[in-house]
């Protein structure tokens, strides 16, 4: 029987959460380590900020001494970032700073420079247009952070936010999760390499270089086994090849025709299946299932055959597995709503709909459009795309304006 779709979204995300993280750790440099999972805990080497920090070009002061009129102090110096000022504000002194530079010792505020201007007899002398409090512009010592303190725990997808964290309390070099070794398999007989010259009856295999760039996009180190026949033996060799992996994936042979041998081998190896079809269009023949390996379990996803239904399934249940492989929480597709552009009819189906979308308008005024593509195989239209609509089951018919459910594709 055929999940539906939200029990398939579910299913494998509890799935995905069964697995255990990867053990397996390197450390990579800081310029290698976008997009990796931090396998460490990551502190602070020192206090962050290091000093009373300045938030804008203007004057350190003493925050008692604009209280009353005149408001006029004397410039002591100049300090600007990376140098520090060698004396101590004294009442009735300020110095000129710059964004980024320690305060001088004894001011507590900074007035922005757009508030101040000059004696026109007295150069030394800054005349003040408006008052100011204790710790304005300011960022206090360990404000983000004490010494020793945890900034980035272990788990973290490293952005570059994140990078430039690590790099501000040095460590240049962190201990991250390996990337997930993921073998793809694409099979077929009709399937010929990507350089090749296909016959009129041929197509080439672009599932494999389309599966490869979603796999090393979130994280995963793609390995492509090739093309392999409509053969049960030789499909058998493969995926024992492909065990050796920590994900494999299969395009193809998964449904019920009469070549399609994928779920009758993957029996044989003694696989466990959790998933054997899913009520949604495109994407109906996904199979999740995992095979022992040793004293591994190796999961394995079954795609469909047809390019755009496999970068369906793969993008909202394949994610999931392969974020947790990687040392992630299970990842979820994020659905949101959108106002139709244009009408949008269909005959109405018992499963849920998805179709390749484009976004349209900005801000406020944003909506989507459906493209109009070919079925299951029209990768024109998902190369076109932003979004996948996705419409519950029976949906014949949406009026423009109304707004329908939304998910990124891969």
């Amino acid at each position: 029987m055929l999940a539906s779709f939200e029990e398939a979204l579910g299913q494998v995300q509890a799935f995905a959460a069964s697995l255990p993280v990867s053990a397996r750790h390197e450390r990579v440099s800081l310029a290698q380590a976008v997009g990796r999972v931090l396998a460490e805990e990551v502190r602070a080497d020192r206090d962050q900020p290091p000093f009373d920090r300045s938030t804008r070009d203007g004057f350190a002061v003493r925050a008692a001494d604009l209280v009353a009129e005149p408001r006029s102090l004397t410039c002591v110096g100049t300090v600007a970032a990376g140098e520090r000022f060698a004396g101590q504000l004294a009442a009735g002194e300020c110095v000129e700073i710059m964004t980024g530079a320690p305060l001088p010792e004894g001011a507590d505020a900074v007035v922005m420079v757009e508030h101040t201007s000059r004696s026109p007899n007295d150069a030394a002398t800054v005349l003040f247009t408006a008052g100011i409090q204790a710790g304005d512009n300011v960022v206090p010592r360990a404000a983000e952070a004490l010494a020793g303190a945890p900034v980035v725990p272990v788990g973290r997808r490293l952005d570059p936010a994140t990078l430039g964290l690590l790099a501000s309390v040095g460590k240049a070099v962190p201990l991250v999760t390996r990337r997930p070794r993921v073998a793809v398999i694409t099979t077929g007989n009709e399937v010929v390499p990507v350089g090749g010259s296909p016959a009129p009856h041929q197509i080439r295999n672009s599932n494999e270089a389309m599966l490869t760039a979603a796999v090393q996009r979130f994280g995963g180190e793609c390995h492509g086994l090739g093309p392999v026949s409509d053969d049960p033996s030789a499909l058998r060799h493969m995926l024992q090849v492909a065990l050796a992996a920590d994900l494999v994936i299969v395009t193809g042979g998964v449904s019920k025709g009469k070549h399609d041998h994928v779920k009758a081998v993957l029996e044989s190896l003694g696989a466990t299946f959790h998933l054997a079809g899913v009520a949604m269009r495109p994407g109906k023949p996904f199979v999740l299932a995992e095979v022992a390996a040793g004293r591994r379990r190796v999961p394995v996803l079954g795609l469909p055959g047809n390019p755009l239904s496999a970068l369906v399934a793969f993008g909202l249940f394949g994610r999931s597995v392969l974020a947790r492989l990687a040392g992630l929480p299970p990842w979820a597709p994020r659905f949101f709503a959108l106002p139709l552009a244009v009408p949008l009819a269909q005959a109405p189906v018992a499963f849920t709909s998805l179709a390749p979308a484009r976004l349209a308008g900005q801000g406020v005024d944003l909506t989507v459009e459906p493209l109009d593509f070919q079925g299951s195989g029209d990768l024109v239209a998902m190369a076109d795309a932003d979004v996948l609509i996705c419409l519950p089951p029976q949906t014949a018919a949406v009026a423009a304006g109304s707004f329908v459910r939304v998910v990124d594709k891969a």
